[in-house]
C-alpha cells in the first residue's frame, strides 16, 4: 500500500536538528545521509552569478573593482558582496569565472585584470590574470579562471581587479560566477 502525503513547508522541530527522511537529513541546504558528492557523506549545491549593475571607470593601473554587483543566478547558497570583496558561503573548493568586458576611447599597450584570493582577509595573492593590447575605439573580453580552497569562512576571500595602460569604461556585462566543487 503507498500514500501520499502534500504540503508547501516541512519546519523543523528545533533549530539545531534539520528535518529527516529515510536517512537523509536535511539542515540549512546541505543533505546528509544516503546522498553523496563522490567526497564524503554530503551534497552541497552552489551556483552563483554576480554582474556589474553599471558601466566602471577604471583609472590607469592597478584598481579593485569596487563597483555594485547584482546577483543574477543562484542555486544553493549565495556568495556575499561588500565593496568588492566576495566571501563564501560555507568551506570547500570552488570554481571561480571572472569575464571582465570592456571599452576603449584611445591605445593602450595592456587592458586585462586578475582574480585575487586571501586567506587571512588581508594579503592577497594574484589566482589568475589576463591581459590584452588595444587600439583605439575598440572593444576588450577576456575571462579568467581558477580553483580555491576555502578553509575558513570569515578569512578567505575574493576579489576582482582590473588593470590598465590607459583609462577605459569596464562595461556592465562584466561578471564573475562561482561553482562549489566539493569538500576541502
Amino acid at each position: 500500500m503507498s500514500s501520499e502525503i502534500k504540503v508547501d513547508t516541512i519546519s523543523e522541530n528545533t533549530s539545531a536538528n534539520g528535518v529527516a527522511i529515510d536517512s537523509v537529513t536535511l539542515k540549512d541546504g546541505i543533505m546528509t545521509g544516503a546522498v553523496s558528492d563522490g567526497t564524503a557523506t554530503k551534497s552541497k549545491i552552489m551556483g552563483n552569478r554576480w554582474k556589474l549593475n553599471a558601466n566602471y571607470s577604471a583609472s590607469t593601473g592597478s584598481e579593485l573593482l569596487n563597483a555594485t554587483f547584482d546577483q543574477t543566478e543562484l542555486v544553493g547558497s549565495a556568495m556575499t558582496v561588500s565593496s568588492g570583496t566576495f566571501t563564501f558561503p560555507y568551506i570547500g573548493k570552488f570554481y571561480i569565472n571572472y569575464h571582465i568586458h570592456g571599452a576603449s576611447s584611445s591605445a593602450a599597450a595592456y587592458r586585462g585584470g586578475d582574480i585575487r584570493f586571501t586567506t587571512d582577509d588581508s594579503s592577497y595573492t594574484n589566482m589568475a590574470s589576463g591581459y590584452t593590447s588595444t587600439t583605439a575605439n575598440t572593444y576588450w573580453a577576456m575571462s579568467l579562471q581558477t580553483i580555491v580552497d576555502v578553509t575558513n569562512t570569515s578569512n578567505d576571500k575574493v576579489r576582482f581587479h582590473v588593470e590598465n595602460a590607459g583609462s577605459c569604461t569596464v562595461s556592465n556585462q562584466t561578471n564573475a560566477f562561482f561553482i562549489y566543487l566539493g569538500d576541502t
